[in-house]
């Protein structure tokens, strides 16, 4: 962001340039809406901008925050948006899925269909990859923009959710060997049935990986343990 002549904050474009000189070359801005509301869906988009575009933040001045515009605003700035836009992803989840799996997971579900990724698909799909794509992002939010950019690279589905798992595989494990590495190792959580991600573990800890039964029920079985000892 930067000041104009008037005083007031204007967008730049400083924050994506930057990313494009570190090698990134499609940057997608990712953002959803409902998340405050008493009701109703939670919808989310992405989109991809030409940033090459000659005064391209200049063309996009009038875009506001949509609570900021009025509705004859927002029509017309979503018209300009779409001629521009290299490409645009579009996903919903229903307000029964976010009263069933709440807001924070139904959320990550709209993203998904955004980006054009099935959730339950992605363990397998990993497993089909045959190129390792680097991902740097180590926030949720700049790494669903960056699967939206190898998305619209045309990189191949498989190599992208790949991509996903060796990331957060990698973080996962550089905070383990801080603290020290046993020879077993053990996943819990729901994340232990993904078989990409575990296959993703396996691969940087260079160690078999134990998965127990029912591992989504390991946590609240240790919570439910500790809680009666220490009756």
């Amino acid at each position: 962001m930067r000041r104009s002549v008037d005083g007031k904050r204007r967008p730049d474009l400083a924050f994506e340039h930057k990313l494009l000189g570190d090698g990134c070359f499609r940057i997608a801005g990712l953002d959803e809406a409902g998340r405050g509301a008493w009701a109703g869906p939670v919808v989310a988009a992405a989109v991809v901008l030409p940033l090459d575009h000659s005064d391209l933040a200049k063309s996009l001045a009038g875009v506001r925050d949509s609570k900021q515009m009025t509705s004859v605003q927002r029509e017309f700035w979503a018209s300009a948006i779409r001629q521009i836009a290299l490409g645009i992803g579009l996903g919903v989840a229903s307000s029964q899925e976010v009263d069933h799996e709440g807001l924070i997971a139904a959320t990550r579900e709209a993203m998904a269909r955004a980006l054009e990724v099935p959730l339950e698909k992605m363990g397998g799909l990993s497993l089909k990859s045959q190129n390792a794509v680097p991902m740097n992002a180590q926030c949720a939010i700049f790494a669903e923009s960056e699967v939206v950019s190898l998305i619209h690279a045309k990189t191949p589905k498989e190599d992208i959710v790949r991509a996903v798992h060796d990331a957060i595989a990698s973080r996962i494990t550089s905070m383990v060997r801080r603290v020290g590495i046993e020879r077993e190792v053990a996943l819990v959580g729901g994340v232990a049935r993904n078989v990409g991600f575990v296959k993703s573990m396996k691969d940087d800890l260079e160690l078999e990986i134990l998965i127990p039964e029912d591992p989504e029920f390991v946590g609240a079985l240790g919570a439910a343990i500790a809680a009666a000892e220490n009756r």
